[in-house]
């Protein structure tokens, strides 16, 4: 009798230990989903923060999404070696800060989202829901706010004894790729031409001005608000290079 009691006990001893090996694994198992769905949830929030405001909240989860003729404003601080080399790092830090913090809030009046900063340059993008003579109208203005904050802030830097920026903005119209990459580190960023375009819209106008390609006239030609002047470039033959300078008359 004893025998059977021994008998009895280690096969419910054993029971016991295979109920709880399978509960165990099926709470692994349930906790290991919930960590996924709340990464996969963590990340997808992460990217919906990275994206500008029109194309967050997408439903079919794409990666990259390609946007024809986007509206791209690019900003370059001309004299941005000479005020590094003079000026102490934390005021420096300060004068870049304080300057693209301004451009992006003018941004957000215009419907301009910041894309990206670099060293001396800072890149906007405008047109994602809809690509209108309005849009371009307001990403032009939104240029000429730029600008004027860019002149106000030098005059306060030298007031302090600073040099402050000189600054020089170039707008064009193109098609890009845009999209979110990284692994830990991610970040939203834009492809193509067009960024190239902008560039070089930016490195043949001067500083204190604002410069347009021939794909903003095409939409502003006839607004009688803006003047636009073409630039040329030395080439073998001296040609246009499809560049305008651009003034605003104020009402």
């Amino acid at each position: 009798s004893a025998w059977y009691r021994y008998r009895a006990f280690l096969i419910l001893a054993i029971v016991v230990l295979l109920g709880l090996s399978i509960f165990g694994l099926l709470r692994i198992r349930q906790l290991q989903g919930g960590a996924t769905s709340a990464l996969r949830k963590s990340r997808n929030m992460y990217r919906q923060l990275l994206l500008p405001f029109h194309l967050q909240n997408r439903d079919d989860g794409s990666q990259v999404v390609k946007r024809q003729r986007l509206i791209l404003l690019m900003a370059d601080l001309v004299n941005f070696k000479e005020v590094s080399e003079k000026e102490d790092h934390e005021v420096l830090i300060q004068l870049i800060d304080d300057l693209f913090s301004a451009f992006e809030r003018i941004g957000e009046l215009y419907a301009l989202d910041k894309i990206k900063s670099m060293g001396e340059t800072y890149l906007a993008a405008g047109g994602f829901t809809a690509l209108t003579n309005v849009e371009v109208v307001r990403s032009m203005e939104a240029a000429f706010a730029m600008m004027e904050e860019a002149n106000r802030q030098k005059m306060r830097a030298g007031g302090r004894g600073s040099l402050g920026f000189n600054v020089r903005i170039g707008l064009h119209i193109g098609e890009v790729t845009c999209g979110v990459t990284g692994w830990k580190k991610k970040s939203f960023d834009l492809w193509g031409e067009a960024v190239v375009e902008v560039a070089r819209v930016v490195r043949l106008g001067s500083e204190r001005y604002i410069h347009a390609s021939e794909s903003i006239l095409e939409y502003l030609n006839h607004e009688p608000k803006f003047e636009f002047h073409p630039l040329h470039e030395e080439s073998e033959q001296y040609q246009s290079s499809g560049v305008y300078q651009v003034r605003m008359h104020r009402t």
